[in-house]
């Protein structure tokens, strides 16, 4: 069964934040009847390409996005994680005395302060977050598998992610923009990272995942697929490409 990348589209749906592959007659004749002769091997290698969809996407997570749509480099406060840091009481205060207020325009005032030299930049803890929002799932009566964000949490929080939306308290307002209140101010100040004046909006791009993972995971999937058959019944004794 030769790799066709057109016939591999149609196995992949995409609903919100998950892929589906899922074997009908229309997408591949072969596999569905397959799938009619060997169900349970089937039925195993869909849920073994799940796993191996769901690794390959959190590896990509880790090392920035997928290789045909590399995500846009993190800035510093959020390289260092210093927000993530602060709120988790990391910092000790003495890390921030001689901030001061200048002047009645409320200008902060931070000599010296940015990332420090211990400090350690970790982009894979960043994207960790992000990692864990992927699972696959298997049903049971399907010859199918999904894998992305299952739950809503997840794929809110996936969703925010890919499209760019950033807001406080776990709720995603804004897309794109966001406007500098006083109180981000201060939380950039504590963070180590202060605002200047002249920065009244914040902006946070966006981070396409799954349809870019899956544009890169398309070409092995068949291969995948048929290889974890083709093992599954050879351990029977069952050579499916003579019979």
């Amino acid at each position: 069964m030769a790799t066709n990348t057109a016939l591999l589209r149609k196995f992949t749906s995409f609903q919100g934040d998950a892929a589906l592959f899922k074997i009908t007659e229309s997408a591949s004749p072969e596999f569905a009847d397959l799938a009619k002769r060997f169900p349970a091997a089937v039925a195993r290698a869909l849920k073994s390409l799940g796993w191996y969809a769901q690794k390959s996407m959190k590896d990509m997570i880790r090392a920035g996005g997928p290789s045909g749509g590399k995500w846009l480099e993190l800035s510093d406060v959020r390289r260092y994680r210093r927000m993530e840091r602060l709120k988790a009481g990391e910092f000790p205060r003495r890390s921030y005395r001689g901030m001061k207020k200048k002047g009645t325009a409320g200008k902060w005032v931070a000599p010296g302060l940015s990332a420090k030299a211990k400090d350690t930049p970790d982009p894979s803890g960043v994207f960790g977050k992000v990692a864990q929002t992927i699972a696959y799932r298997k049903p049971q009566d399907k010859n199918m598998v999904e894998i992305g964000a299952l739950s809503p949490s997840a794929a809110d929080f996936l969703s925010a992610v890919q499209e760019g939306k950033r807001g406080g308290k776990g709720s995603f307002q804004f897309t794109g923009r966001q406007v500098v209140t006083p109180a981000m101010r201060r939380a950039f100040w504590a963070a180590g990272f202060p605002l200047s004046e002249e920065t009244t909006m914040i902006g946070q791009e966006g981070r396409a995942l799954v349809p870019p993972a899956f544009k890169e995971l398309h070409p092995e999937i068949e291969r995948y697929l048929v290889g974890r058959i083709t093992s599954t019944l050879a351990k029977q004794g069952i050579d499916w490409m003579k019979q």
